[in-house]
């Protein structure tokens, strides 16, 4: 069978290939099945919100916590099985871990699987976990924001220590400020940190077709966004 990469938005499916690159809708179901019938699909998850949160645990062994975080995220979702999870150990503090996870729920990846036997999906990768692998080798920096548009679609994040602390998109430009705005009071809130408002700590990325990032500069740099902040 043959590898097919597709990414997936809000009830939409972006398909790349040497050929073409369709924008196809999630119910033209017939149409889809033409394309990926014997097909083996690498799909990248778009436009979805980040849901994270926090929850502190007894101190256990490492091994342990992957079923911890499981069972806990599989209580907050009645279709546990379309949910695309992560976490990080913030920190240990006295005999507990207080652990950060994220996780998004993509009703186009659930409606995918309707096909069931007809496709094979052999792998799913989040966009933000694809941005911060880059992030980590090219930022040097312990807390930061970081903006980009991708598909149309600017996506704001805020970093601390190679963390994804929170995350907004937005598909206008001027309503960046706003998410900023709200990034900072959760910030500041939820995990008792003052998050970083200077210049010099936000940057503006460039995403090729391969979700690789071709440049990172100071939001400064792009003056048509910085008017907007």
């Amino acid at each position: 069978m043959r590898g097919l990469k597709i990414d997936l938005g809000i009830n939409k499916v972006y398909i790349k290939s040497k050929k073409e690159n369709l924008e196809v809708d999630i119910n033209d179901k017939l149409y889809l099945y033409k394309i990926f019938k014997n097909k083996i699909l690498y799909i990248n998850i778009l436009e979805e919100e980040v849901y994270n949160d926090i929850i502190t645990i007894p101190k256990t062994k490492k091994s342990n916590i992957d079923g911890i975080v499981f069972n806990h995220i599989k209580s907050k979702f009645i279709n546990f099985q379309d949910v695309v999870f992560n976490y990080s150990v913030l920190d240990k503090i006295n005999e507990e871990y207080r652990i950060l996870y994220y996780c998004i729920y993509s009703k186009t990846l659930s409606s995918l699987k309707e096909f069931k036997e007809q496709i094979y999906i052999r792998e799913v990768r989040v966009l933000h976990e694809l941005i911060l692998k880059e992030l980590r080798r090219k930022v040097r920096k312990d807390a930061y924001y970081i903006i980009y548009c991708y598909r149309d679609i600017y996506y704001i994040y805020y970093i601390y220590n190679g963390i994804l602390l929170s995350a907004c998109n937005t598909r206008h430009s001027k309503d960046i400020p706003d998410h900023i705005g709200f990034i900072k009071n959760y910030i500041n809130k939820t995990y008792r940190l003052k998050a970083v408002e200077d210049r010099n700590n936000i940057f503006y990325g460039e995403i090729n077709g391969k979700i690789k990032l071709t440049k990172l500069v100071s939001l400064e740099e792009r003056e048509d966004l910085w008017q907007y902040i």
